[in-house]
């Protein structure tokens, strides 16, 4: 029960267009992942496979050494939660039944237990969240439906934690918490993998960037390896400059 993932030779197509080519490559508990890469590059593609939420792939895609496509779905969604870039829900839940939905991999009858309700508190309290308990989730503004979502994941309890742009409808102070908490998460010995667009938010907190190109790994490291200029042009058709940030790590400015 660690939340390890081994990739080998994972590919997956839409049709004729392969969004994955061949990618082999090991995620281990105990570290924060950041995948980045320009739109199309196949990041969401494969979030969703280590999810299990797409599992037509061919290849091998294993958590705990066993086939994602093979887990029991109730089983998986104890071994790793999902947090997609958005969620719709057509009926007027409050915020708190929303992440109740975390505790459903756990439920047995009608009710929720002292543990479920322990772990909803928890997951709200570390969201920023509990403010919202009451108020229909519906009502709420994108930035707060996200940490809701999250919370939902965080009461899941998972070994594994992936997120697809989790901070696309967060604002400034709310991104930061957001990854000092992922990274909290992962010292702690869970798997946390994220999507994101946000280069400097990747190499300030990630201790790993994976990064993709048409559906291909093309860099593989710490921030200090992987966050270069050449890459950034190659790679993203961009001119930036890159320096040492306060924090030690790379800090990449636009001319």
């Amino acid at each position: 029960m660690t939340g390890a993932y081994s990739i080998a030779d994972l590919h997956y197509a839409y049709g004729d267009r392969e969004a994955l080519c061949g990618l082999t490559l090991d995620v281990a508990p105990g570290a924060f992942t950041a995948i980045v890469g320009p739109n199309g590059a196949g990041k969401s593609t494969l979030m969703a496979v280590l999810a299990g939420v797409r599992d037509d792939y061919s290849g091998t895609c294993r958590l705990d050494g066993q086939e994602v496509s093979s887990w029991n779905k109730r089983l998986l969604a104890r071994r790793a939660a999902f947090v997609p870039q958005s969620l719709r829900l057509e009926f007027p839940f409050t915020a708190e039944q929303v992440v109740f939905m975390g505790r459903t991999p756990y439920c047995d009858g009608l009710f929720e237990t002292d543990e479920d309700r322990a772990a909803v508190k928890r997951a709200m309290e570390l969201t920023d969240s509990a403010c919202f308990v009451d108020r229909p989730f519906r009502a709420l503004s994108g930035g707060e439906k996200q940490r809701i979502i999250l919370a939902s994941a965080l009461a899941q309890e998972p070994d594994a934690l992936l997120l697809d742009e989790p901070t696309t409808y967060l604002d400034l102070e709310h991104q930061l918490s957001l990854y000092r908490l992922l990274r909290g998460v992962a010292q702690e010995g869970k798997t946390v993998v994220a999507v994101t667009h946000d280069l400097n938010l990747a190499a300030a907190y990630a201790d790993r960037i994976l990064v993709l190109a048409d559906g291909r790994l093309v860099a593989d490291g710490t921030a200090e390896a992987v966050i270069t200029r050449e890459l950034v042009k190659e790679v993203f058709r961009a001119s930036v400059t890159v320096a040492v940030g306060e924090c030690g790590r790379p800090s990449m400015s636009f001319g």
